[in-house]
């Protein structure tokens, strides 16, 4: 007999590919056999399963942000082992590209037992910087006391990268479309590229061929 439906949604069309959908197959196959026979340790094993093999980072804390558990793509993610996470809070991964107004804004609204969303800018082990989407969600015990956070992760690095091509490319466009001289749209150019590649140092000569 049914007794329940599993729904999963996601802001991208076709986000979850074949393997995905394989997995959430066995996942309800899963969660149905331990309501079947009403083993609740065998629940949680089986949701500690579905959380370690999720695609998205994922990071348990106390409620004073110090973490508790993390799952294999957070370590992906990160660079960071789960020995070297466990006990340390979420801090490790600042990149000192937001203020302190920032974070203050994200423990306040946790704090409060709301859901927080947004995206951050974090800083692997080896020192290079990513771009994440990041939900956070409060855990209340049985007298309704915050017990835990619950932090999911996505690297969205590759996809704010893109957005920012098109969005260079586009004002390239637009710019060109107003210059008057080649060394106008040269120095366009070349801004372009900067932003979209970036250098140290680039050297741009023209060529005029009426003097060769």
């Amino acid at each position: 007999r049914t007794v329940g439906a599993l729904t999963l949604c996601h802001t991208e069309a076709y986000a979850f590919d074949e393997e995905a959908i394989s997995l959430l197959e066995q996942l309800t196959g899963d969660l149905s056999f331990a309501i079947e026979v009403g083993a609740q340790a065998r629940q949680l094993r089986l949701q500690r399963t579905a959380l370690e093999a999720a695609a998205n980072g994922i990071v348990i804390t106390d409620p004073d942000g110090v973490i508790s558990w993390v799952n294999a793509a957070f370590t992906k993610l990160t660079g960071y082992t789960v020995q070297e996470a466990v006990g340390k809070k979420p801090s490790v991964l600042k990149s000192g590209k937001h203020d302190a107004q920032f974070y203050q804004q994200l423990w306040s609204t946790i704090a409060g037992g709301q859901v927080w969303r947004g995206e951050i800018i974090n800083r692997r082990k080896d020192g290079s910087l990513y771009t994440e989407e990041m939900t956070v969600t409060p855990v209340r015990g049985e007298q309704g006391a915050i017990t835990h956070y619950v932090a999911i992760k996505q690297d969205i690095t590759k996809r704010k990268d893109a957005e920012r091509r098109m969005a260079a490319l586009s004002s390239l466009g637009q710019q060109l479309s107003a210059v008057r001289t080649a060394r106008e749209a040269a120095e366009i150019i070349a801004a372009a590229a900067q932003q979209l590649i970036g250098w140290d140092a680039c050297s741009l000569g023209l060529y005029s061929p009426e003097q060769d």
